[in-house]
C-alpha cells in the first residue's frame, strides 16, 4: 500500500544494529581527522626538529635561522611552528583543561599540561635571553607524537568493528519456521522465543535452541573452534550461526535476537576494543 502510494519502505533495523553503524561512520570520520592531523602534525614538526636540534648536529641551516647570530628570528619561528602544531590538536587542550578544571583530569589533560608547561617555558626563557634553552620542539613532539597513537588505536578499533560485522554475518538473514499447519518464510529478526525453525543441511541456525525433531551434524567451529562437525539429536543444545552439514532437524527458539550466545559474544568483543 506504501509503494503504490508512491512512497517507498523498508523494515526498521534493530536499536544496536542502528546504533553499531552509526558507530561505524563516526570511527570512520574520526579516523579521516586523526590521519590528517597526525599527517600535518608531522609536517610541521619535522623542520621544528631540524631547526631547534641542526646546531647540536652541526647540521647546516640558512644564515638568517643560525640561534647563535640570530637568535631572536630563531625562536621565533620555532615558536609559530610549535603553535601551529597545538592549533591542529586543539582537542587536547580543549578536553583536558575541561576535564581538570571538573576535578575529573585524564590523558587530554596530562597532554594538554605536558605541552603548555614546555611551550610557556620556551616563551618564559626566548623573553629572558635564554634562547639556548627552549623547549618548542617537545610541546609538539607530544602533540604530536599522542595523535600518532590515537590514530593507531582507532585503527585497531575498525578492525575489532570489522571483527563484530564478522560474527553477525554468520547469523543467516531468513529462516524457515512453522506457523500453524504450515512452513512460512520469515526474516530472521522476526523469530519469537518458541518458534519451531527448521534447519537443513547447507543453512545456519538463526537462533539458541533445543532439536525438538530429527537429527544432523553441526559445524560449529565459526563459534568455538571445534574442528570436527558434532551430531545434535532430540534434546540436544544448538547455537545461532551452526551450520548444518548433514541431515535436517527442527528446534524450537530459546533465545533470539540480542540474547543469543553470538550476539553476546559479538557485545563483548566490541566492548573489549
Amino acid at each position: 500500500a506504501v509503494t503504490r502510494s508512491g512512497y517507498g519502505a523498508s523494515l526498521q533495523d534493530s536499536v544496536k544494529a542502528r546504533r553499531r553503524r552509526e558507530q561505524r561512520e563516526a570511527l570512520k570520520k574520526e579516523m579521516s581527522r586523526l590521519r590528517a592531523r597526525t599527517v600535518i602534525s608531522f609536517a610541521i614538526m619535522l623542520p621544528l626538529m631540524y631547526i631547534s636540534m641542526g646546531p647540536m648536529a652541526d647540521l647546516p641551516l640558512l644564515w638568517w635561522l643560525e640561534p647563535a647570530e640570530h637568535p631572536t628570528v630563531n625562536w621565533i619561528i620555532q615558536a609559530v611552528l610549535s603553535l601551529a602544531v597545538c592549533v591542529v590538536n586543539n582537542k587536547f587542550f580543549i578536553h583536558g583543561y575541561k576535564s581538570l578544571f571538573r576535578f575529573m583530569p585524564n590523558m587530554d589533560s596530562l597532554v594538554a599540561l605536558g605541552s603548555t608547561a614546555s611551550f610557556g617555558y620556551s616563551i618564559y626563557a626566548a623573553l629572558n635571553g635564554h634562547t639556548m634553552h627552549l623547549y618548542f620542539d617537545s610541546a609538539a613532539m607530544i602533540l604530536t607524537l599522542v595523535t600518532l597513537g590515537k590514530f593507531f588505536e582507532a585503527r585497531t578499533k575498525r578492525s575489532t568493528q570489522g571483527s563484530v560485522t564478522g560474527l553477525l554475518d554468520l547469523s543467516p538473514k531468513t529462516v524457515t519456521v512453522i506457523r500453524g499447519d504450515s512452513e512460512v518464510t520469515v526474516d530472521a529478526e522476526e523469530l519469537k522465543v518458541g518458534d519451531i525453525i527448521y534447519g537443513r543441511s547447507g543453512e545456519s541456525l538463526a537462533a539458541d535452541g533445543v532439536v525438538v525433531d530429527g537429527n544432523g551434524e553441526l559445524d560449529v567451529s565459526a563459534m568455538t573452534g571445534e574442528s570436527q562437525p558434532l551430531f545434535r539429536a532430540e534434546g540436544d543444545e544448538v547455537f545461532t550461526s551452526s551450520k548444518v552439514t548433514s541431515g535436517a532437524f527442527r528446534y524450537r527458539a530459546e533465545k533470539v535476537g540480542e540474547d543469543t550466545f553470538l550476539a553476546k559474544t559479538a557485545a563483548m568483543v566490541e566492548q573489549a576494543g
